[in-house]
Order: structure tokens, then C-alpha cells, then sequence
């Protein structure tokens, strides 16, 4: 089996989790290096078998490509200079904080001729991806109406995340997947959105603690999302259920139980009995879901194709974000600005 030899650019508890409990079965993909400005996490690296280095400079000759797994406002310099090192790139999702910096790291991949990935892996999960399928299959008609509950407990983690400036906000860490699952799902761009923060009573973020958001899509489809992330009832894992409501039926995801439920309705009547489909524990689904996608960087590299679908997913994800925190600001509904791929 051909394999492609990769290095993590930071090697923080993401990284380590990554290379302890996926990788082993990505084979695929051969973690060989470290990117990691730290010295302790540089020697955790090397009891784990890999080559520690302090930029990608000191990278092995035969690492062809790198997972960049650092504060978001990194992304566009360490991407860029990938790229300019003919490395292929996986990115961790917030893709940016500005869809400006977005742009041009595809571009500049795309100008490097290297693949460009980027990690929103929740729609594969096998529970979303099925919520994608079923709303595909025309089944129940087109999507009306999609919500989001996001109330959960994940205290901030320290250092980058607790700040604007290189986090970008709490949807940018938290919420951010369910913006991209919702977009596959409706197969529709967002229009226009609106949002309200909560009351601001923990200080040790310099961002929203609670956000509510309305989206319009393109299709005339309309979400709405719920996210903060102090609710000590529910664990990540039990939280972020979606509904779908469509024109002649709706869709239930349940990630914490590992299942998708839908039912068919004829005008005032049910059809059918509701559906119920098991999926897994969350774990199963997490690690499926982390395996499809780094198989996919794989075999984008291996074949040689360059295709940009996910990093157009994580731009599009932010263009979104973009318009939901100038919504905060102003008070008012906001436009999503949508860029061509290509475009400067």
C-alpha cells in the first residue's frame, strides 16, 4: 500500500489524541514529524516515536505533507508557507478567522499545485451523513426549516482559545461544525443571518458567552442555532441535536444516543410510524468520522487530485461567521458576502 508520510505543525492534546487513537487506523497516512515550539510538547512527541523540529525547515526529506493544528489567526502564514515548500495541507477547522486569509491560502496552494483539506468532519459522522442522504433523496421533500441546540458544558480552554483576536469567537470553536452540516444538508448557501448574544457573565473569554442565530437560505430555507457552552446538565457529547423539518416529513439527529429518526407526513396526517436508525456510540461515530476524512487527504494526494470541496466548505463557513458577528455588532440582519473560489 502506498503511503503518505506526514507531520503534525503543533503538537498540542488535539495532536496527541490524533496520533494515539486515529491514526493507527488511517494507514494510509504515516505520522513521522512534529512542527512544535515547545519544548515539552516537542519531547512528548519524541517519546511517541517521531522526529521533533522547530519549523517546517528541519521537516525529514520524505514528509510530503503536513496537519496544521494551531490557534486559527496561525493558519494563513504557516498554510502559505507549506504550500511555498510543495507540501500538501491538511487544516484544521476554524479554516480562519477572515475569509480574506481563507482565500489566500487556496490560493496559494492551488498556484503550489498541492491539495488543500480542510476539517470539518462532522457531516461524516454516520448519523449526520445519513441526515445529508436522507434530506438528498427527496424522500420527504425540500428542507423548510433546520435547529441547532447547542447548549453545553466546555469551559474555554486557556491560552488562544479565550480570545477574539486568535480564536475569532465561540462559534468559531464550538457551533462551527453544525453551520457546515446544516449547509449540506439544505444543499444551499446561507443569505442572511442575525444574532443576538447573551448576557456576558463569565470573564474569561473577551467574547459572547451565549449566542442565538436565525439563518435564510438561499434555497428559502431558514435554521436557527443555540450555542453556549457553560450548561452543566449536558456534556458536548449529549448536546448539538439537529432538526429538520421538510416539506413532507422531518429528520432527528442524536449524537449523544447515535441515532437518526425520521417520519413522513400527508398534509394534517403522520404517513408512517417513525423511523429509528442506530448508528453507534458517540466515540464510534467521532473516530469513523476523523478516519473518512484524513483517508480522503490520503487519497487526494496519492491520486493526485486537487480538490478544494472542503476548503471551499471551511471558506464558506466563515464567510458565514463573518456575517453573524457583524449581526452582533450592528444589531441588524446581515448579507453572507460569497467569494468565487479564486478570487483575490
Amino acid at each position: 500500500m502506498a503511503v503518505v508520510d506526514v507531520a503534525f505543525v503543533g503538537f498540542g492534546w488535539f495532536a496527541e489524541l490524533l496520533a494515539t487513537r486515529v491514526f493507527d487506523d488511517v494507514p494510509e497516512l504515516r505520522v513521522v514529524a512534529v512542527v512544535e515550539r515547545s519544548e515539552q510538547r516537542r519531547r512528548r512527541a519524541e517519546e511517541l516515536g517521531l522526529v521533533a523540529a522547530e519549523s517546517m525547515d528541519d521537516l525529514p526529506a520524505d514528509c510530503k505533507a503536513v496537519i496544521i493544528l494551531t490557534p486559527h489567526d496561525t493558519h494563513r502564514e504557516l498554510v502559505v508557507a507549506a504550500a511555498a515548500r510543495g507540501l500538501h495541507v491538511f487544516c484544521e477547522k476554524a479554516f480562519a478567522v477572515t475569509s480574506a486569509d481563507c482565500l489566500v491560502m487556496i490560493k496559494a496552494c492551488r498556484d503550489a499545485d498541492v491539495v488543500l483539506s480542510v476539517g470539518h468532519m462532522q457531516k461524516l459522522f454516520p448519523t449526520h451523513a445519513r441526515a445529508v442522504e436522507l434530506a438528498a433523496s427527496g424522500k420527504y421533500g425540500p428542507v423548510h426549516a433546520m435547529q441547532v441546540s447547542g447548549l453545553h458544558w466546555c469551559p474555554v480552554m486557556p491560552g488562544w482559545w479565550r480570545t477574539t483576536e486568535s480564536c475569532g469567537g465561540l462559534l468559531y470553536w464550538t457551533g462551527i461544525h453544525d453551520l457546515d452540516t446544516l449547509r449540506a444538508i439544505t444543499r444551499s448557501e446561507v443569505a442572511s443571518v442575525y444574532a443576538v448574544a447573551g448576557p456576558k457573565t463569565e470573564d474569561y473569554t473577551d467574547y459572547e458567552d451565549s449566542i442565538a442565530v436565525t439563518m435564510r437560505y438561499e434555497s428559502g430555507a431558514i435554521a436557527t442555532m443555540l450555542v453556549a457552552e457553560h450548561d452543566p446538565l449536558r456534556t458536548f457529547e449529549e448536546s448539538f441535536q439537529i432538526s429538520v423539518l421538510l416539506e413532507k416529513g422531518s429528520i432527528q439527529v442524536d449524537p449523544a444516543t447515535g441515532e437518526v429518526r425520521h417520519a413522513a407526513r400527508s398534509g394534517l396526517e403522520r404517513r408512517s410510524e417513525p423511523v429509528t436508525e442506530s448508528f453507534g456510540s458517540f466515540e464510534g461515530l467521532e473516530e469513523h468520522a476523523y478516519r473518512e476524512e484524513f483517508q480522503a487527504f490520503a487519497g487526494a494526494v496519492l491520486d493526485g487530485r486537487r480538490d478544494y470541496t472542503t476548503a471551499e466548505d471551511g471558506l464558506r463557513c466563515v464567510e458565514t461567521l463573518e456575517a453573524i458577528y457583524r449581526s452582533l455588532e450592528t444589531g441588524r440582519v446581515e448579507a453572507v458576502t460569497e467569494h468565487p473560489i479564486g478570487s483575490d
